[in-house]
């Protein structure tokens, strides 16, 4: 499951309600949880631009961003279905980001 982006149910940060967004499914944490990063079409989000070249399986409608300084944790339970997986070359771009941002809270 690493690597794939799904469509799932995404809880609003300010809990006001919740909306069925992709997400790019990163670990498997020891809780049997996800660790991810949601997607969005907004090509102005800061982010990783996913483009066709970047995925290996399914296919995304739109250009998409990666939004890595929003990574957070999702139960498998919320996972609605898979729509793509990203390569491993674009993978590895997004852990150096993630990891990056991390460090430096910048990338």
């Amino acid at each position: 499951m690493v690597r794939d982006i799904y469509l799932a149910k995404i809880d609003f940060t300010d809990g006001t309600g919740s909306k069925i967004r992709p997400i790019l499914l990163i670990q498997k944490n020891t809780y049997g949880d996800y660790i991810f990063i949601p997607l969005s079409t907004n090509l102005k989000a800061k982010g990783i631009l996913i483009v066709d070249e970047g995925i290996e399986k399914g296919s995304l409608l739109k250009k998409t961003v990666a939004i890595i300084e929003k990574i957070s944790v999702i139960s498998s339970a919320l996972l609605i279905r898979k729509i793509a997986q990203v390569n491993e070359e674009l993978y590895t771009k997004i852990i150096h980001a993630i990891c990056e941002f991390i460090r430096k809270n910048k990338y």
